[in-house]
């Protein structure tokens, strides 16, 4: 009896990778933008949050608290690659350094505001509307969270299931 031979020829295998190599062509780009798109989620959740504790805080505290651009986390120098959450009212100048109670950042989403900073009363109002656009350039991935003048922080969504996000008036601009 002759003893038969076990295994995957060369070609069977060739083909197993091709068809492989094919799959992985195909869902790369679909990973590639879920993944940008749940980085810039996570930036305007984050910002959402810092701007419900500020608030949270001035009422609690009965002080002012602050959200200010910073790009190192101890200036309010507008850069809004991060921002910097503290007790008191923003200096008069970028060079004074705050006592952070947050440090937060954007990594590489890409942000624009429609102020340097905005200061939450002891009655939780801010006083005057802050609106932050990020990835504007991207139709796919923008997203907006606009602060109103009674302090109340809301973010964009996507409606109507797109996949873009109703922005809020000047997110953008």
């Amino acid at each position: 009896m002759p003893l038969r031979q076990h295994g995957f020829t060369l070609l069977e295998s060739m083909i197993v990778i091709a068809i492989m190599a094919i799959l992985v062509s195909v869902a790369l780009p679909s990973l590639v933008d879920a993944q940008n798109s749940n980085r810039v989620d996570s930036v305007q959740r984050d910002l959402l949050s810092v701007m419900n504790q500020g608030r949270t805080q001035a009422v609690n505290e009965g002080d002012r608290i602050t959200l200010c651009g910073s790009s190192d986390g101890l200036h309010c120098d507008n850069d809004w690659s991060g921002w910097v959450l503290f007790r008191g009212t923003p200096p008069a100048d970028s060079e004074t350094e705050v006592d952070p109670l947050f440090i937060g950042t954007a990594g590489n989403v890409p942000l624009r505001a429609s102020g340097e900073s905005v200061t939450w009363q002891s009655t939780g109002e801010a006083g005057k509307s802050l609106t932050l656009g990020l990835y504007c350039d991207d139709p796919n991935l923008r997203r907006s969270v606009e602060l109103s003048v009674i302090g109340r922080a809301a973010g964009s969504i996507d409606v109507d299931k797109d996949g873009q996000h109703a922005l809020h008036t000047g997110a953008c601009s």
